[in-house]
């Protein structure tokens, strides 16, 4: 089960982990201004959230100082339009979903399970995870049932 988590947004609304998931997966995110790779790697997440949007929820969890440093990134950063939160747990958050370096990245389904730890990079295999989520769930003929044509 993916640990709980209460985190404000660049208006100080607070989100958990329990909302998020609560009708979607769940690609979390964690990463920080300073981490090239990181920003790399945001670049591809539009379009993935552009195909996947509707049953995957992308949350970016930023681990800088301040909220000021979230707010000024969002606002340089407008085309990023997925919810970003601010990771003010003093270090816990990253301790409890056991973060040795950013960027980390979690897929995790609507009943808080993980479904990858650490999940694929959005210039991975995720695109193929989500393809597989997403997909329609066609019915499945056993053997002896009949196909009406």
């Amino acid at each position: 089960t993916a640990p709980f988590f209460e985190l404000p947004d660049k208006t100080w609304l607070t989100h958990s982990i329990d909302e998020l998931r609560s009708k979607k997966y769940v690609y979390l995110m964690f990463f920080d201004k300073n981490c090239t790779y990181c920003l790399q790697q945001m670049k591809i997440i539009p379009s993935l959230k552009k195909q996947y949007g509707q049953r995957i929820e992308f949350v970016g969890i930023f681990t800088d100082n301040t909220t000021i440093d979230l707010k000024n990134f969002c606002s340089k950063n407008p085309k990023y339009d997925w919810l970003f939160l601010y990771d003010n747990s003093g270090g816990s958050l990253k301790s409890n979903y056991e973060i040795k370096s950013l960027p980390a990245y979690f897929l995790i389904n609507p009943e808080g399970k993980f479904v990858q730890v650490p999940a694929e990079s959005p210039d991975g295999e995720i695109d193929r995870a989500f393809f597989d989520i997403t997909k329609p769930k066609g019915k499945i003929y056993g053997v002896g049932d009949k196909k009406n044509h």
